[in-house]
């Protein structure tokens, strides 16, 4: 930039001075406007630090309440799952009282089995003794049992007895014989009733149970349920 030769020192002088108050203005201005764009920035920051923050904490709410909500998700499948576990136990509870309480009787295929056993083995030479069903003194459900089991061997035509009762402290059924030549024999009963998916014992108790010392025999004893 170039003045006029013409221009006197005083004047120059002035515009001198001129030039430092312009200077000095601009100065004081850069300054207001690095202070205020300080102040601006400052203030962003806090505003973000604050949205950051209030953010953070709502994150933090949600998965508590997230947590919380799953917890209680858990605690009602956890009880949902007491409660079927409890009600399966009622349930199987019942049954086994039911069971207890229901009679002892043959299924349809039972009885085919035992009456086709006991013909095949009177066929095949093997009904070599006679067959006595005892069942439990006073006990009408082992009567019932041991009068269905007395018919079946009728029906495949191996000799029997009629049932009678004995003084019996066991459960369930036995299959027993006195004198070694029923042995054979009864071991085909014992398989006829096993073919027929009947469980049988095999211990041997005194005879004098049913009161019956014929020998030899096959001793069919039907205890208590």
């Amino acid at each position: 930039m170039t003045l006029p030769d013409e221009y006197s020192i005083p004047q120059l002088n002035r515009l001198l001075t001129v030039s430092k108050w312009a200077l000095g203005f601009f100065a004081v201005f850069t300054a207001l406007a690095g202070l205020f764009n300080q102040y601006v920035s400052d203030r962003i920051a806090r505003l973000q630090t604050l949205e950051r923050n209030v953010a953070e904490d709502r994150l933090k709410s949600a998965e508590t309440s997230s947590r919380d909500a799953n917890a209680r998700a858990k605690a009602a499948e956890d009880a949902a799952g007491t409660a079927n576990r409890d009600a399966e136990e009622a349930r199987k509870r019942a049954e086994t009282i039911e069971a207890k309480l229901a009679p002892r009787v043959l299924s349809a295929a039972q009885i085919r089995s035992l009456e086709a056993g006991f013909a095949l083995a009177r066929a095949e030479g093997r009904a070599t003794a006679g067959i006595i069903v005892a069942s439990k003194m006073f006990d009408a459900e082992a009567q019932q049992l041991a009068d269905a089991i007395s018919q079946t061997i009728v029906a495949g035509g191996w000799d029997t007895r009629a049932s009678k009762t004995a003084v019996v402290t066991f459960s369930g059924i036995r299959v027993v014989y006195y004198g070694e030549q029923a042995a054979a024999a009864c071991e085909s009963v014992r398989n006829i009733f096993r073919n027929a998916g009947i469980e049988i014992g095999t211990d041997i108790v005194s005879i004098n149970f049913c009161g019956d010392q014929t020998q030899p025999a096959i001793y069919i004893w039907v205890g208590e349920k």
